[in-house]
């Protein structure tokens, strides 16, 4: 018990706590020891459990107990833990950032390091979460390559009206890819993901983007000799 307070003593109130990194925090001991003190702490009302494997410190108030906000639990989870990058949303939730649809469906998609399988659905709180495994391995320094090869592989171009294609080229647009991350990682895409990029107008506006940056460094660098 005292290894686990310990443990306690440096999370927040109200942050999801995971199973998996006590069980990584706490080597020599068993699964079954840890779930047998989480049990027992639950009982104490020290924690409170949110859903299979998931469990915080409440906050009390005058008219009860705070509750997890379930946004964050899957993003700590299955997107952003800490520092590290793991996944990204897919699906409708990734088409509602790009501002082609107005409303999340009831289920949510996540592409996740976490997950091994193709796709599978898994509940927590009240939400169903579909996850699936990433082409290759997700990081920082990638993340933003790998879902914007995504949302070109989910955008159904040959269906989309022209407000839908405005939404998505501004989404092009604004997207700091660069045209040596596509090349690096589309090949961990379907064969018509290359083929929506060079057939349409994303490659036209990378090319553009990518002109306008060089222009704008040897203007800067010519002011720098001047100055200089």
């Amino acid at each position: 018990m005292k290894e686990i307070d310990s443990f306690l003593k440096f999370r927040l109130p109200n942050e999801p706590i995971f199973v998996e990194d006590i069980v990584r925090s706490f080597p020599n001991h068993s699964r079954q020891w840890i779930d047998d003190t989480l049990k027992n702490l639950v009982q104490k009302n020290r924690i409170k459990r949110f859903s299979t494997g998931v469990y915080y410190i409440p906050v009390k108030y005058k008219n009860g107990e705070s509750t997890l906000n379930i946004k964050m639990v899957i993003e700590r989870k299955y997107i952003k833990n800490r520092n590290d990058v793991i996944g990204f949303y897919s699906g409708d939730s990734l088409l509602m950032k790009i501002g082609l649809i107005n409303r999340n469906s009831e289920m949510i998609t996540v592409v996740t390091n976490r997950e091994k399988s193709k796709g599978r659905k898994v509940v927590i709180g009240d939400k169903t979460i579909y996850l699936k495994k990433p082409p290759t391995e997700i990081t920082g320094n990638n993340c933003s390559a790998l879902r914007f090869l995504e949302a070109v592989r989910i955008m159904d171009f040959m269906h989309s009206d022209r407000f839908d294609l405005e939404a998505f080229m501004n989404f092009v647009k604004n997207s700091s890819v660069r045209i040596s991350d596509i090349n690096k990682y589309c090949m961990f895409f379907p064969d018509e993901v290359s083929k929506k990029i060079l057939s349409g107008e994303i490659i036209k506006i990378l090319v553009e983007k990518e002109i306008g940056s060089l222009s704008i460094g040897k203007t800067r660098a010519s002011n720098c000799a001047v100055l200089l």
